[in-house]
């Protein structure tokens, strides 16, 4: 907006000028308009008016790191009214009871191990708003993803977070609903939870 009140500024400075005595048309009307100054009604969003650069030419935004834990060790089992019986996995590293985690779109994630157990972060498959068809057993996942793959992708998977160890870095690109279980103590602990990239 200054930017725009200075070319204002500058363009009734010419006009003025001229009528104070400055150099006449040919045709003995008024001044000429310096050509060096321009004005644009459309709006400046997104743009430097000084030296006309666009958004787009600015450092994107950097994406956020989403923690996500992996712990059975004092943790308490939640029962969701959508998705049943969850935990182990949770959002950072204190949660006590598992909540259905929501990460948002474009956030890269890392899952973290605060537990003395190993654990993995697998998916299990695709849930919905309304409900999640949990698998009766799941003992994969023990092979990690390449770093950079989206979490959404079939057959991702930490594999194993080691006590302590934090997972490679992967993506949340894709928005949907997701089951997400631990490839160790899914079948003994029912590890399991809900992430939703939204």
């Amino acid at each position: 907006m200054r930017v725009r009140f200075f070319l204002a500024a500058a363009f009734a400075a010419a006009l003025l000028g001229g009528c104070a005595g400055s150099p006449q048309s040919p045709a003995g009307g008024a001044a000429a308009v310096p050509q060096s100054v321009v004005l644009d009604a459309r709006p400046m969003s997104g743009m430097d008016a000084m030296t006309g650069t666009m958004d787009a030419m600015r450092p994107a935004k950097k994406p956020r790191t989403f923690t996500v834990g992996l712990k059975t060790n004092n943790e308490n089992y939640y029962s969701d009214k959508t998705y049943g019986q969850i935990f182990g996995i949770f959002k950072g590293l204190k949660a006590k009871s598992a909540r259905v985690v929501v990460i948002h779109a474009g956030d890269n994630v890392v899952f973290q191990n605060p537990d003395t157990l190993p654990h993995t972060g697998s998916l299990l498959g695709d849930a919905t708003k309304d409900g999640a068809p949990w698998p009766s057993s799941f003992d994969g996942g023990q092979t990690a993803s390449s770093p950079g793959t989206d979490i959404s992708t079939s057959g991702f998977s930490t594999g194993i977070v080691s006590p302590g160890k934090t997972s490679a870095t992967y993506t949340a690109k894709v928005p949907g609903f997701y089951m997400f279980g631990c490839g160790i103590h899914y079948n003994s602990l029912m590890q399991r939870n809900i992430i939703i990239v939204q």
